[in-house]
């Protein structure tokens, strides 16, 4: 019997469309699928239906870069190519993206938004730490709620694709403020949440100082010096997991839109363990880029610099935790096909 050289029939494509379809109604955001279903429809001559897939695909997972000269054939309109050219500029990894990570908050608009930014929490704390009672604690909570909002729309702006800052959040989204404060609150509680209840039950078990009780046996004292011991061991290990806890747990939280994604833990340990290699890079950063910001601050406060000390620190602070928010929202952007998380 001779082989049919001419492919498929439309029909079987259409089955196999339908099949693709049907399975990436479970898994959307299968990157697998998602080419597979553009192939098809490419075959079927179905060319929007194909950039759709492949746009997909590749925003899903940036290391498809063959699919950018596939977009490049489909793409029609006007927005379609600069959409193309866009995503073309785009590194393909992780690692690749991490070398532009200190030009991004001054790049552009940035610099300046920085500028007016750094004055504004320079402003805000020297009026809440000059004012008395209520007054002081709400102009507090105001400055922090609106920097936790421009520290989220940095990485929900770099997950949907845009490399420059985002402009000052809108002041009138007040009713955002206290979920965006809870979502950094709620992941720092939750990471360091082991090593909070044993300093609590070491500082409540401490012997008291009553002095009807007599001496305690050198028995009880070797107890209580090796609860001591064991406690202290324990919170070094809780905190150092505590430490691996907090990025991906506050993540999670800008990400899923919720300040209590943090209290899913077999969501945010299996998180780690999908992008494992990503994830390591990705703290090393975190915690290098915030241990250069706090040995900056340092040296800026015992220099004294002149009155500008205050400001000074503002905008290293602001520059610093621009640049963490940046890293995670882009560690999301390169991982998302791994990560598998459900946040559109």
């Amino acid at each position: 019997m001779a082989d049919n050289p001419a492919g498929p029939s439309r029909g079987e494509l259409e089955e196999r469309w339908k099949e693709a379809v049907d399975v990436l109604g479970e898994r959307p955001r299968d990157a697998e699928l998602l080419v597979k279903a553009g192939q098809l429809s490419e075959q079927l001559d179905r060319r929007p239906e194909a950039y759709t897939y492949f746009h997909k695909a590749l925003t899903l997972d940036p290391s498809k870069t063959f699919l950018v000269s596939k977009l490049r054939g489909l793409a029609v309109t006007d927005q379609q190519k600069e959409e193309v050219a866009k995503i073309a500029k785009r590194p393909p990894s992780f690692e690749a993206a991490l070398p532009d990570l200190f030009k991004y908050p001054v790049r552009g608009k940035g610099l300046p938004l920085l500028i007016l930014g750094a004055l504004f929490l320079w402003l805000g704390r020297g009026l809440s730490s000059h004012s008395m009672g209520p007054w002081g604690l709400t102009v507090a909570g105001f400055v922090a709620a609106y920097m936790a909002m421009f520290y989220i729309d940095v990485c929900h702006t770099t997950v949907e694709g845009d490399d420059h800052l985002p402009d000052w959040p809108d002041p009138l989204r007040i009713h955002e403020f206290g979920t965006d404060v809870g979502k950094f609150v709620c992941a720092t509680f939750v990471s360091f949440l082991p090593v909070i209840v044993i300093f609590i039950w070491l500082l409540t078990s401490a012997p008291s100082a009553d002095g009807h009780e007599s001496p305690p046996a050198a028995p009880e004292v070797s107890k209580g010096a090796a609860r001591v011991l064991l406690a202290v061991l324990a919170m070094g290990i809780f905190g150092i997991v505590g430490l691996l806890y907090l990025p991906m747990a506050t993540l999670a939280n800008v990400v899923m839109g919720s300040p209590f994604t943090c209290f899913n833990f077999p969501f945010v340990f299996r998180s780690i363990g999908a992008s494992a290699r990503s994830y390591a890079i990705c703290l090393g950063c975190y915690f290098g880029v915030w241990f250069v910001v706090a040995g900056v601050e340092y040296l800026v406060h015992v220099a004294g610099l002149l009155m500008l000390t205050g400001f000074a620190m503002a905008f290293i602070e602001l520059y610093g935790m621009t640049m963490l928010m940046r890293l995670l929202g882009l560690f999301y952007r390169m991982n998302q096909a791994k990560l598998g998380w459900m946040a559109d």
